[in-house]
């Protein structure tokens, strides 16, 4: 008669409750790393801001997050890999903040969705919008106009494109006028409400101005 398959031994108790801190250690390690990252990227993100690129350095962002330099060298290499990881960051969380505006059905109720989200993104992240506006002026491509800038206006302008084109078959717009100078001229929009904005401090959130661009957008600028 066989044998019985002979079962690998069960771990002991003392076994298991030595892997679970095991565990439960990295996971704190991750965390701290995490948070670390973090804070680093909002500190540069603010110095960005206020000082720009060339008077960004490492030693006065680990300053501003609490933390000593080297600790700012663990996570990146020097001040160009810090700007690349904060714009990457501020082209994620676009795209995360548009996403609930994209399920909506309705074009136009998109197209105010999508607005209404972006500003709200720049009343959150007033100093990505800094960033932008400050360089810009100063005709400095390496802050007004990186790649992961560039992906992210590109992801807005797309959505407001195709949009502005559906709302345009289900005759909720005018069709005789192409998709991509009517969407250019709710960009213009956009974009000038927007300097303006800044220009005064950003003393209102923006969010609250959506209505009124789509209201513009729609009826012109002429009296009722």
């Amino acid at each position: 008669m066989p044998k019985p398959a002979s079962q690998p031994p069960a771990p002991s108790p003392a076994t298991s409750s030595r892997r679970t801190p095991a565990r439960a250690r990295g996971h704190l390690r991750q965390k701290l790393k995490t948070a670390y990252r973090d804070a680093i990227l909002d500190a540069a993100e603010g110095l960005l801001a206020r000082r720009g690129f060339e008077e960004t350095k490492m030693s006065a962002v680990a300053e501003a997050a609490g933390v000593a330099t080297g600790t700012v060298y663990n996570y990146f290499t020097g001040q160009e890999e810090l700007f690349e990881a904060v714009m990457e960051r501020c082209r994620d969380k676009m795209a995360a903040t548009l996403a609930p505006a994209m399920s909506e059905s309705d074009p136009m109720r998109r197209l105010k969705a999508i607005v209404t989200c972006l500003f709200k993104f720049v009343d959150g992240h007033r100093e990505l919008a800094m960033i932008r506006q400050r360089n810009a002026a100063r005709g400095s491509t390496r802050l007004a106009r990186h790649e992961d800038e560039e992906e992210a206006v590109d992801h807005v302008t797309k959505a407001l494109i195709a949009t502005v084109d559906e709302a345009q078959q289900s005759g909720a717009l005018r069709n005789d006028i192409d998709p991509l100078l009517l969407s250019g001229s709710l960009s213009g929009l956009i974009e000038a409400h927007f300097v303006h904005w800044l220009q005064r401090g950003g003393d209102a959130p923006l969010a609250d101005q959506a209505s009124n661009i789509l209201k513009i957008f729609q009826e012109g600028a002429s009296t009722p």
